[in-house]
C-alpha cells in the first residue's frame, strides 16, 4: 500500500496543464478537510479518462481517513466524461450506510451527464457548497479562496493539495470557465476532429 506522500508524487507527475489541445482547460483538483469527519473535494477544468484517476484517489483517501462526509465540488469543473462517471458511482456503492456524498454541480453540460446516464437520483446534487455542508450534517466553514488562486496560497494543516506549483496556470483555465461552455466546447471539438 502507497502512502500519501508517495500518491501525491505520483499524481503530481501527472498534473501538468493540459496544453495540446486549444481550449482545454487547465485540471486542479484539492482536498480540504472540513472537520474531522467532513472532507470538500474540489475540481477544476475537465474531468476525464486522464483526470478521473485523482479525483478516484481523492475520494478513497479521504474515505480512509475516516472521513464519512464527503463533498464533491464540480461547480468549476467544465467538461465531465463518463469515466468520471463511473468513478463518482463506483465510490458511492462502496459507501456504507452510515457514510454521505453529495455533489455540488451547476453547470448545465455537467448536470446533464448525470441526468442522460439516469445517476442523478443516486447523488444529493446541490447548487452551492454550503448547501451540500449542510446536507451532508458538515460544517458550513468559510472555503473561500480554496478553489484556485494564482500560486500564492499556502495550504494548511487541513488541506491536501495535488496540484502545487501549478496554480498559476489556471487562471488561463478559469477565464475559459467564466467564458460559459462555448470555450469547452470548442477544445472538446477540435480533440475530436
Amino acid at each position: 500500500m502507497r502512502t500519501l506522500a508517495q500518491r501525491e508524487l505520483m499524481l503530481r507527475r501527472f498534473d501538468k496543464p493540459h496544453t495540446s489541445h486549444p481550449g482545454m482547460s487547465a485540471f486542479a483538483i484539492m482536498r480540504r478537510e472540513i472537520d474531522a469527519r467532513t472532507s470538500a473535494i474540489l475540481v477544476e477544468g475537465d474531468l476525464d479518462l486522464s483526470t478521473a484517476p485523482r479525483l478516484k484517489t481523492m475520494l478513497l483517501d479521504a474515505l480512509d481517513g475516516g472521513h464519512d462526509r464527503i463533498v464533491v465540488d464540480l461547480s468549476l469543473v467544465t467538461f465531465m466524461d463518463s469515466t468520471a462517471l463511473g468513478v463518482l458511482v463506483g465510490v458511492n456503492r462502496r459507501l456504507d450506510s452510515s457514510t454521505r456524498l453529495a455533489v455540488v454541480c451547476t453547470r448545465p453540460t455537467v448536470l446533464q451527464v448525470f441526468e442522460f446516464s439516469g445517476t442523478d437520483g443516486a447523488f444529493a446534487i446541490h447548487p452551492t457548497l454550503e448547501a451540500a455542508l449542510a446536507d451532508t450534517g458538515g460544517h458550513a466553514a468559510d472555503t473561500s479562496g480554496h478553489t484556485a488562486d494564482a500560486g500564492t496560497h499556502a495550504p494548511d494543516a487541513g488541506e491536501h493539495t495535488i496540484d502545487a506549483g501549478e496554480r498559476a496556470a489556471n487562471v488561463d483555465g478559469r477565464a475559459a470557465a467564466a467564458n460559459g461552455d462555448a470555450a469547452g466546447a470548442n477544445g472538446r471539438a477540435a480533440r475530436a476532429g
